[in-house]
């Protein structure tokens, strides 16, 4: 007997990253690094537009009966979440900074993107939160 296997976690997560980076550059930004990680810490997106580097969250469900009236699920990017993902922008800025180029030349945004998708993974509702949180860019740099 055959049953079809659920797909990984892992897999999940690529699909709407991908979606999501598709999204980004269908409004103009530019995808600098998908999956960044330094030091255990990772950044789905970081995509820049129009001199803003953008450091995306991307967080996804699966829509079912008992919550079939929910809303994108921003709420799931913790402030634990938060603190790593600041982190891991942090070690990018670096990087920046030790190929020659001044972080100051940029500005920065932390931004989400909340997907609910049904049980055949096909998105059923996208959104997009800028500056789902903020950072004071002189603390930060």
């Amino acid at each position: 007997m055959y049953t079809e296997q659920k797909p990984s976690k892992k897999w999940v997560g690529q699909r709407f990253e991908a979606y999501t980076a598709d999204w980004l550059e269908t409004w103009g930004y530019k995808i600098l690094k998908r999956n960044y990680s330094a030091e255990h810490k990772e950044i789905d997106i970081i995509a820049m537009k129009q001199g803003t580097i953008c450091f995306v969250e991307v967080k996804s469900e699966r829509i079912t009966n008992e919550n079939a009236d929910r809303e994108t699920p921003p709420e799931k990017i913790t402030p634990e979440k938060m603190k790593n993902i600041i982190s891991g922008a942090r070690f990018y800025i670096a990087e920046l900074r030790k190929n020659g180029i001044d972080p100051y030349e940029f500005n920065y945004r932390f931004d989400g993107a909340g997907i609910l998708f049904d049980e055949e993974y096909y998105v059923k509702e996208f959104k997009y939160f800028r500056e789902l949180y903020k950072v004071d860019e002189e603390a930060f740099l």
